[in-house]
């Protein structure tokens, strides 16, 4: 049976089919995403990884503040 919030992006059916469970990480790496901190991956980006990615972002944009503040 197919898991409904799942019908609409095929890599999350194609990592469940391959008997993966489905996470931020894995459907970045099965979707060969090279920059991970892209806000465009926002409009891709399956709805319940989202708010997580948001978080990424976030966390990504802190800490290249913090770095620019070490290196001024």
């Amino acid at each position: 049976m197919k898991c409904a919030k799942h019908k609409g992006d095929p890599t999350l059916a194609a990592i469940r089919r391959a008997g993966i469970t489905p996470t931020l990480e894995k459907w970045l790496e099965w979707n060969w995403v090279t920059d991970v901190y892209d806000a465009e991956l926002l409009e891709v980006l399956p709805v319940e990884f989202r708010e997580e990615y948001e978080d990424w972002l976030r966390l990504n944009s802190e800490y290249e503040r913090k770095f620019a503040e070490l290196n001024v």
